[in-house]
């Protein structure tokens, strides 16, 4: 029995290397739009400073890879629950920098009503005004973030989604709008690392893989943020399949379609 196993794993591990090899020597990404001549705007809306890494990293790479995007990050709060929100900003800004989105281009929430609090839900109207202002100034066409469960539950991750929504929904949401949210997986799933890749290939629609170069690149921008980078930070960024893969469903479809 043990041998068994032990052979379906090499099976399993062999197969997530072939499948990801295959993929992205021919850059074969299963993509949320086909390339246009349009130089669409991005933005990335995430909830607290080291999400952009830890989540969204191969969403962030791919994007900068295409060269025709202008990518855009939305943090909601400055990271200070542990009263470290000014060293975390400037980690931030590292991180994008690292990542490729220009310091101009992020943008920092930082105020008491929208707290890094993982007891605290955040109103989703208030997200959706400052959404709505961010895209209307930066003229965003596009918006990734998490989804019902964030990923990891937690309860700003999920607000952020219900903002999101609410805003997507809306009257302000302009024509031609898409938004998308990043699937959530169980716990097996989420720290399988590269062996989850060929189950979210063939149940995505929209996937974005990240290489081996991208994948160290992830690493190097978990790094930036010192003040986080603990010994169980590690192990995710080694283990987890976010530093991966990323795989994305519509926020509301009927907002999407044209995009699809």
């Amino acid at each position: 029995m043990v041998l068994e196993l032990f052979v379906v794993a090499i099976l399993l591990f062999c197969t997530s290397i072939a499948v990801h090899h295959f993929l992205k020597s021919r850059r074969h990404n299963k993509v949320l739009f086909q390339p246009d001549s349009r130089n669409r705007r991005i933005l990335l809306v995430v909830a607290h400073p080291d999400d952009e890494c830890m989540f969204f990293a191969p969403t962030i790479l791919n994007l900068r890879h295409c060269g025709q995007y202008e990518l855009f990050l939305l943090c909601f709060s400055s990271g200070n629950f542990n009263q470290q929100g000014r060293v975390r900003q400037r980690e931030l800004i590292e991180s994008c920098r690292h990542l490729g989105i220009r310091e101009n281009n992020v943008f920092i929430i930082d105020r008491r009503d929208i707290a890094d609090d993982p007891s605290t839900e955040w109103d989703k109207q208030l997200i959706a005004e400052i959404l709505a202002e961010c895209v209307k100034d930066y003229y965003i066409d596009l918006i990734f973030t998490f989804d019902e469960y964030g990923v990891s539950g937690h309860i700003n991750h999920r607000s952020l989604f219900h903002g999101c929504r609410h805003f997507v929904s809306s009257v302000r949401c302009p024509a031609g709008f898409a938004g998308y949210k990043l699937v959530s997986v169980n716990l097996l799933r989420k720290y399988s690392s590269i062996l989850e890749l060929p189950l979210t290939y063939f149940t995505s629609d929209i996937i974005f893989i990240s290489g081996w170069s991208d994948f160290l690149k992830a690493q190097a921008a978990m790094s930036r943020h010192e003040s986080q980078f603990v010994w169980f930070r590690v192990l995710y960024v080694v283990f987890s399949r976010y530093m991966v893969v990323n795989s994305y469903k519509p926020i509301l479809k009927e907002k999407t379609n044209g995009h699809s």
